[in-house]
């Protein structure tokens, strides 16, 4: 729409983008709704076997509710990883929030 929403360096602009994405493997195989309810989750992608892609929107890191909730149900986190957003993710975000 010809408005100018960010001007900024790259790395700034991925740091200033409120979405978290975080890849989780558990050790035992869990529902879509049970990781769709914890605080802050956006959306839960099944990636394959025990695997999930959760997004968060929150302040805070979300690795920390997603490891409090392995040790609430006994399962171990295999892997836990937060991804850098793609640029072409942040541009959209960017452009959602203001369109």
């Amino acid at each position: 729409r010809g408005q100018v929403v960010a001007n900024h360096a790259t790395a700034t602009l991925r740091k200033s983008s409120a979405v978290q994405l975080v890849t989780v493997e558990f050790d035992a195989m869990l529902e879509q709704s049970e990781l769709k309810i914890l605080a802050d989750v956006e959306m839960v992608k099944h990636l394959f076997g025990n695997t999930w892609q959760i997004t968060s929107s929150a302040n805070t890191d979300i690795r920390k509710v997603i490891f409090d909730f392995a040790v609430s149900r006994q399962i171990s986190v295999l892997t836990l990883n937060k991804e850098e957003q793609k640029i072409e993710d942040v541009f959209k975000d960017l452009t959602r929030r203001r369109g």
